[in-house]
């Protein structure tokens, strides 16, 4: 699988945040975050600052879910990625 254009294809990342209180929030109960997290698997040839591997993290209704031999994945636009992390750290 390979993207084309500006768009980035993400895998969906599983995110565990807590509250003041400590207690674990998924984006599912949270509706406030705007933001998710995904793992960029393949970007298009006109992208330019966003490498394979890193994070993103990207407008909850940005671009259209797919499923690609059984996984679940996202077509975005390299304009709808706020934030980059190029290293697997906890968020």
């Amino acid at each position: 699988m390979k993207a084309v254009g500006d768009y980035i294809i993400v895998m969906d990342k599983e995110v565990q945040q807590k509250n003041t209180l400590g207690l674990i929030v998924n984006e599912q109960t949270d509706d406030n975050i705007r933001y998710i997290v995904g793992k960029v698997v393949t970007v298009g040839g006109d992208v330019k600052e966003i490498n394979p591997n890193s994070l993103v993290y990207f407008d909850r209704v940005a671009g259209s879910s797919f499923r690609f031999k059984g996984e679940k994945y996202k077509a975005i636009r390299e304009r709808d990625v706020v934030i980059t992390v190029d290293e697997d750290t906890t968020i």
